[in-house]
């Protein structure tokens, strides 16, 4: 099953734990375009859009993605730009819900 057709699962008060290295570094080839930061340890991605509102309305469909998921992606905006960071802050670090989300965001 590729990771856009998952859905994230709730890790709230659960013994979950992030996921190793080794297991995020075999994902992230899956998600073309996103890398993990090496000092937070998030995976990011950067887009670049022509207008601000391509930026609003790539923002809301975000935000639509994330309410449903029930996993919510920092969001930076800077005029034409949007960064992403991803991390499931209940494991403190990567899971697979922020690679699920990934591949999600890239389907939009």
């Amino acid at each position: 099953m590729e990771l856009y057709e998952k859905t994230c699962v709730p890790y709230e008060g659960s013994s979950a734990r992030p996921i190793f290295i080794d297991e995020a570094n075999t994902l992230l080839p899956k998600i073309p375009g996103w890398t993990i930061d090496s000092y937070s340890g998030k995976l990011l991605k950067e887009y670049t859009f022509n207008y601000f509102s391509e930026v609003i309305s790539f923002v809301q469909k975000i935000f639509q993605l994330a309410e449903t998921e029930s996993h919510h992606p920092d969001i930076r905006i800077a005029f034409t730009k949007v960064r992403l960071e991803l991390t499931t802050r209940s494991v403190c670090g990567l899971s697979e819900n922020d690679f699920i989300m990934a591949a999600k965001i890239n389907r939009l």
